[in-house]
Parts: C-alpha cells; structure tokens; sequence
C-alpha cells in the first residue's frame, strides 16, 4: 500500500512540474489548462492505482522538460549548474525501468558500438 501511495504521489508532482515549465514559456491559463489535462487523463490515474513505473517516468519526462526550459531562463553564468541536475534526472528516469533509457536518455541519432 506504502509502494502504491509514492508512485501515485507522482502523479500531480508531475502535473506541477508541467505547470512550471509551461508557465515558463507560456501563459498562465495555458499552465493551469496542462496541468488539468495531464491529471484528467484517465490512464495517469490508472497508473497510479495499480503501481506501475509509468506514473514517475512521467514525473522523471517532466521535470527533464521543466529543467532544460529553465536552464534556458536562467542567466548564462548560472546555467552549468543545471547540468548535474538534469543528469540526476535522468539517471532517476533511466533507474525505473529499460524504455526509461531509450525515452529519455538516449541521445537522438546512431549509436556507435551496438
């Protein structure tokens, strides 16, 4: 019950962070209408009653997304901090299961040596 209540939990962690990073590049009502549509979709509830690890995949894709949009907010001299949080992130997302990898941390393109 404890496991079920922590991947639940992340799902309107996630539905925050989507509002940050879009009330960062957009507008208010736009945040508040994201944050609305990712916590009424019917399968982010599901998800998160029965305990899968999709719910904080989501949570893990958010907050990569809310980083990297901040990282570009942020003043230069302050953005190669963003750098380890980001890879914290996706070490998170990349610990939850194998198509976390290939979601999220895997470079786009070939990749040399497979």
């Amino acid at each position: 019950m404890v496991g079920q209540l922590l991947v639940a939990l992340y799902a309107p962690a996630a539905a925050v962070l989507i509002a940050s990073a879009t009330s960062r590049v957009a507008t208010r009502r736009a945040a508040w209408l994201g944050l609305v549509i990712y916590l009424t979709t019917p399968w982010i509830f599901r998800i998160g009653v029965i305990a899968y690890v999709e719910g904080p995949l989501c949570f893990y894709h958010a907050a990569l997304i809310w980083g990297v949009i901040r990282g570009w907010t942020e003043p230069r001299d302050t953005r190669s901090s963003w750098w380890l949080l980001l890879g914290l992130l996706a070490g998170g997302a990349h610990g939850l299961q194998v198509p976390g990898f290939d979601l999220g941390c895997h470079p786009p393109g070939p990749v040399r040596g497979r």
